[in-house]
């Protein structure tokens, strides 16, 4: 046949061939050349439909199988016509043989077998069909005999009529074959034997005729070894056991499969057991019984055991006080005891275990809020429940529960009458801050007029202190006029009245520091601009301090265009006693003052007053706000004590910094608004 010129001769050979390949007929495949199946492939495939390239790629997978089936070095393939001759044979026959393949074509096949053989052979391919299977001798090239098994079979194909398919297996490389079967076979054997032996229950097998062939140990050490034995011939075992082994044996062997519980004496111990046994069936014939006996003795102690625990636990949960409970997903009660019951003011736990624990939920939406959580996290503890009793009381519960992923479990405690307490704890909180609040209001009054009486005793030292400290300038006035009196020249006189001009300043300032300490009151808000303030009151200390021209350095540009909520009397007298003091402490050592700010957030601001005098010792620092507190051998020791009154009365505050030989920082903080309020009111004095 020319398989090159192969052309489908209609669409039905495609659809012939497309549906050998879907219904997987190798048989009918098998005799055709390559090239025809290519050429039906590339015809499946101009189509483009879904299921011809379906088609397609299982025509592919089969020829894959066919051609390694057909190279393979243990199998002859030979095709013959109907007369015997060779048309094609595959490489493995040919090697067999010693002979080129092109030297076989169109040979006789009973050429190439021996004598016998061929005589065999031309007699049965007589018949219009064939289907044989036997034993061949082929004569190789050298005339020596090569066995193999052959299977023939007669297959129609086309117009060239019926053709013959030969297919050969060598005897050597079958029978390895057969004795690995063989050795795969009793390695099975082997596995299931070690597999039943190794069953902790008793397990056997009868024969057809009722003799066992089969007996783990476990059953042998229950009832003693009867392998090869019928059980009529099985002694050690009672007359009881054996009429049951009889009756159930029989009604297997008749078809049906036993599965019962009974009770056996093994050992002279009872026991029950369950006993299994199922019939083998082969071609609809029972050919034998598999059996075991599975002894339940532990198991059932074990559930009497178990429900014995169950109705102590229900005993002990039906007593205590607290409710222990089971709902599916969906809300339904699987178990409640007495507690969950009267918790709900249900009779009983039968007519709460008809109930859905959702119709309990004082808010339905608490539910799924609840069910998310346990969801997510698998148990929750002292999670609170707002309930509902079935007469429509509110309930608040306390729980610990868990999900197992199909049912919520846990236990509730009634803490309404916790809640009801803390209510009244509540309330008594309440009234007792109220009494608190009205008795500190009380205290603070008692405090102010303390303060009052104090503020009388300074004045009584303010009064000595006058006297005392405006002799010294007024001594020093007396002293200076006298001079200009008695002068004869007047060249000095200029000096005398510089000098009686800083006198009287002093004794003003004194006057006036005494004067504002016993007059502060509340501050006049309104809105001023610290910077203007500030850049004043530097001017002003200049002017005062003109003899040694203290120098001021002014870093407070941030407060430029910043107001706060102030007197500004106050907050001018509070910054000139603080420039004052730091200026005194550098007259000695020709020093520098620096004014810095900081602004905080858009509620407070910081004002730094720096200087390099000597310092504060360290015994000073918790004295330096009392009043007339002082180390200058001049002075009334008012100036920061206004200064720090001044701040408080502005919600404000002054803290200290100081290392001594090294200088002073004094640092106020002040409230943008009125109703900001620093809470520290006590003067924090840092020694670095």
């Amino acid at each position: 046949m020319d398989n090159s010129n192969f052309q489908p001769q209609k669409e039905g050979d495609v659809i012939e061939f497309a549906k050998n390949i879907l219904l997987e007929k190798a048989d009918k495949l098998a005799s055709m050349p390559v090239e025809e199946i290519n050429t039906l492939i590339g015809v499946l495939k101009s189509t483009e439909s879904r299921e011809f390239l379906e088609l397609e790629r299982r025509t592919k997978e089969f020829c894959e199988k066919y051609h390694k089936l057909y190279n393979l070095d243990f199998l002859g393939f030979v095709k013959l016509t109907n007369e015997g001759v060779i048309c094609e044979a595959n490489p493995t026959f040919c090697n067999w043989l010693g002979i080129s393949v092109k030297d076989i074509i169109n040979k006789k096949f009973s050429t190439y077998i021996s004598d016998p053989d061929s005589q065999l052979f031309e007699s049965n391919i007589k018949p219009a069909s064939i289907k044989l299977q036997f034993g061949l001798h082929l004569k190789k090239r050298d005339n020596s005999l090569f066995p193999v098994s052959a299977n023939m079979d007669l297959l129609a194909n086309g117009k060239e009529g019926p053709f013959i398919i030969l297919i050969l297996m060598a005897k050597s490389k079958f029978t390895g074959l057969e004795k690995e079967a063989q050795r795969r076979f009793s390695l099975k054997n082997s596995q299931i034997a070690a597999l039943i032996q190794n069953i902790p229950f008793d397990f056997f097998m009868l024969d057809s005729d009722g003799t066992c062939t089969l007996q783990n140990d476990t059953s042998k050490n229950n009832w003693g070894d009867f392998t090869g034995k019928k059980l009529k011939d099985v002694s050690g075992v009672s007359d009881k056991v054996l009429s049951i082994w009889f009756n159930n044996n029989r009604r297997a062997f008749c078809g049906e499969t036993i599965k019962e519980e009974v009770e056996y004496e093994v050992k002279g111990i009872k026991k029950r057991m369950l006993n299994i046994i199922s019939p083998v069936v082969n071609e609809g014939r029972v050919c034998g019984i598999l059996g075991c006996n599975i002894d339940l003795t532990e198991l059932k102690t074990a559930l009497i055991k178990l429900k014995e625990a169950e109705e102590k636990f229900k005993y002990l949960a039906d007593k205590i006080p607290v409710g222990i409970f089971k709902t599916k997903i969906s809300g339904e009660f699987v178990y409640a005891n007495t507690a969950v019951a009267a918790m709900f003011e249900f009779s009983s736990t039968g007519d709460l275990m008809r109930e859905n624990i959702i119709k309990r939920y004082n808010n339905p939406q608490d539910r799924l809020v609840f069910l998310n959580e346990i969801k997510s996290q698998g148990k929750v503890s002292n999670y609170e429940f707002n309930m509902v009793t079935r007469t429509g009381k509110a309930k608040h519960m306390l729980g610990n529960i868990i999900f197992d992923g199909e049912e919520i479990s846990g236990m509730f405690v009634d803490i309404t009458e916790h809640k009801k307490a803390e209510a009244v704890l509540e309330e008594d909180r309440n009234s007792f801050k109220k009494i608190a609040d009205e008795s500190a209001l009380a205290l603070l009054k008692a405090q102010k007029d303390l303060f009052n009486a104090k503020h009388l005793s300074d004045i009584g030292t303010l009064a000595a202190t006058i006297a005392h400290e405006l002799r010294n300038p007024l001594a020093a006035i007396k002293l200076a006029t006298y001079n200009m009196k008695h002068s004869k020249l007047n060249l000095g006189i200029d000096k005398h009245i510089a000098n009686i001009n800083k006198k009287i300043d002093e004794s003003e300032q004194i006057i006036n520091n005494l004067l504002f300490y016993s007059r502060i009151k509340s501050p006049h808000y309104q809105k001023i601009n610290i910077n203007e303030i500030l850049n004043e009151c530097i001017d002003q200390a200049r002017e005062q301090f003109e003899k040694f021209k203290p120098e001021i350095h002014r870093k407070f540009q941030c407060l430029e265009n910043i107001t706060i909520d102030a007197d500004p009397t106050q907050i001018k007298e509070m910054c000139s006693n603080i420039l004052n003091n730091a200026c005194d402490a550098i007259s000695e050592k020709n020093g520098t003052v620096e004014v810095s700010a900081e602004y905080i957030n858009g509620d407070y601001i910081k004002i730094y007053f720096k200087d390099t005098g000597m310092g504060i010792d360290e015994a000073h620092l918790a004295k330096i706000f009392e009043p007339f507190f002082t180390t200058k051998a001049r002075g009334t020791g008012l100036g920061l004590a206004v200064s720090l009154h001044i701040a408080h009365l502005h919600h404000g505050n002054i803290d200290v910094l100081s290392r001594q030989y090294e200088g002073t920082t004094l640092v106020v903080t002040l409230p943008i608004n009125r109703a900001n309020g620093y809470s520290n009111h006590e003067p924090e004095s840092i020694r670095e």
